[in-house]
C-alpha cells in the first residue's frame, strides 16, 4: 500500500522508517546536519509547493530518500494506519452459481455489450 504526503506524491508504506515533525525535530543538531547531508547528497525530494510541515523517511532498494511533506505527522500517520477504501485489500467473495450474462452478482455495475 502507498502513502500519499502531498503533491501527487506517494511513498510505499513498507519502506517508511519514520514521519518525523519539522519543527520540533530540527531543534536538535544531529537532525538539522543529517538534512543537510540528505540535501548535499541529492536524497531530498520536496512533495508540494506548500511550505512543509513534516518529513518522511524512506528506505527502499538500498537507498535512504528524505520526503519533505506539506501535510503534519498527524495527518500522514492517520493516512499510513487508515488507508482508503481503494487501496485495501479486494474483498474475496465465493458465488454460488455463475452470474447470468451480462449481471454480476452481489450488487456489480456491469451491463452488457451493445456490440
Amino acid at each position: 500500500m502507498y502513502l500519499s504526503i502531498g503533491g501527487d506524491m506517494a511513498v510505499r508504506l513498507r519502506s517508511v522508517i519514520g514521519i518525523f515533525d519539522l519543527d520540533n525535530t530540527t531543534c536538535s543538531a544531529r537532525t538539522r546536519a543529517f538534512l543537510r547531508r540528505a540535501e548535499r547528497d541529492g536524497q531530498t525530494v520536496t512533495a508540494g509547493d506548500e511550505l512543509p510541515k513534516s518529513f518522511v523517511l524512506t528506505a527502499e532498494f538500498g537507498m535512504e530518500r528524505v520526503y519533505f511533506s506539506q501535510f503534519g505527522p498527524a495527518t500522514l500517520e492517520k493516512r499510513a494506519n487508515d488507508p482508503p477504501p481503494e487501496q485495501q485489500a479486494s474483498e474475496i467473495r465465493v458465488l454460488k452459481s455463475l452470474p447470468l450474462e451480462g449481471k454480476v452478482a452481489s450488487g456489480g455495475s456491469q451491463t452488457p455489450d451493445d456490440g
